[in-house]
């Protein structure tokens, strides 16, 4: 009697490990943030561009795996420096004295 075995590969989904479908949730979750929050500023090719760029980081990090930490660690300075600014990132001007238009655009200033 002859048998054969066949000995199959293992799927590309089945090599990921929690950390790969974490980064992916994440990044994910970034991108959908940025559209929901920006979408109606997007010109047409811009929302193309966010998926695209959000579909590019899961698979760089999954086939780069040290991307996937540094990218993280970027992600979460770049949050901390927005928070340093309370979330304002307009350019802050200062005002010259009497200028009326200083004051209309930025009532703070006087």
């Amino acid at each position: 009697m002859n048998t054969t075995t066949l000995t199959l590969n293992e799927s590309w989904f089945s090599r990921r490990n929690l950390f790969d479908w974490v980064f992916a949730a994440l990044v994910l979750a970034g991108g959908l943030f940025a559209f929901t929050r920006y979408a109606g500023s997007m010109d047409y090719y811009e929302k193309p561009i966010l998926a695209a760029a959000v579909i590019a980081m899961i698979s760089i990090g999954w086939f780069w795996r040290p991307l996937r930490v540094l990218a993280l660690v970027v992600a979460a300075a770049s949050l901390l420096a927005i928070s340093s600014y309370q979330g304002d990132l307009r350019a802050r001007t200062r005002c010259s004295g009497s200028s009326t238009s200083c004051r209309a655009s930025r009532p703070s200033c006087g």
